[in-house]
């Protein structure tokens, strides 16, 4: 159940990030393999894009959070190739409310 709850909150989340964009059809966490998993429907998109977020850590700077990814692997060729050029070490910062919160969850 707590698990259940944990998929939806970050459904919302990033859903809440894509805005108009698209929105998040799947989301599947792996805390072992700390890895996620997500299917997102982008707009304009006929099929539905595929994420593999791996080897996830979190990094604790001052107040600053940040939640870093070893590797992403994206379905769509042209996307995997801009994203490893432009953004060699990706990762995002995480709000300062939901960094608590997301360290025990991951």
């Amino acid at each position: 159940m707590f698990a259940g709850m944990v998929i939806k909150g970050l459904m919302a989340f990033i859903d809440k990030k894509l805005g108009d964009a698209g929105k998040v059809l799947d989301l599947q966490l792996d805390k072992d393999k700390r890895s996620m998993r997500m299917t997102l429907q982008l707009h304009g998109e006929a099929e539905a894009l595929e994420v593999a977020l791996l080897d996830y850590s979190l990094e604790q700077e001052g107040n600053v959070t940040r939640l870093n990814f070893g590797r992403v692997e994206l379905s769509r060729p042209w996307m995997q190739s801009l994203l490893n050029h432009y953004l060699p070490k990706p990762g995002v910062v995480v709000p300062e409310k939901y960094a608590s919160m997301l360290g025990m969850l991951l």
